[in-house]
């Protein structure tokens, strides 16, 4: 008979080895689920970038075509340059863009200090809140 107390102690590497699986297991699917922050956040920026290059050619076609820019996003749709004001891909809804405006003034030679006052949009940029991935401004695109 074999009286050698290392023969008597249990074998204690399989629990060892699947506790390490385990715990590299939990650290691959974090990694993992960063990665996919990671490419969501970029398909927003170029989402994003898309859809502006879209709005501002529909206002450099409205501007050549009126020889004014319009007054609002929507009269780019029912000018028929747009099928629909996008949705911001940052925030997830049409109604978030922000726009940058122009104001000429018109002064009426008919009347005496009158002056019309027209609004139009020149510009249009996200209006999310934030950063993307790199520290830009949503804002900024």
């Amino acid at each position: 008979m074999n009286d050698d107390p290392r023969l008597a102690r249990p074998n204690r590497w399989p629990a060892v080895i699947v506790i390490l699986a385990l715990v590299g297991a939990a650290f691959g699917a974090h990694y993992l689920t960063g990665l996919r922050d990671d490419r969501r956040e970029a398909f927003k920026g170029a989402a994003l970038r898309l859809q502006l290059k879209a709005m501002r050619l529909a206002l450099v076609k409205y501007e050549g075509r009126h020889h004014v820019y319009p007054h609002t996003l929507a009269d780019l749709v029912t000018d028929g340059d747009i099928h629909a004001i996008p949705v911001d891909p940052v925030t997830g809804s049409p109604s978030s863009w922000r726009t940058t405006t122009e104001q000429r003034v018109q002064v009426d030679d008919f009347r005496v200090g009158s002056t019309a006052t027209v609004t139009t949009i020149i510009d249009v940029h996200s209006g999310a809140p934030g950063t993307d991935q790199k520290g830009k401004a949503w804002g900024d695109y």
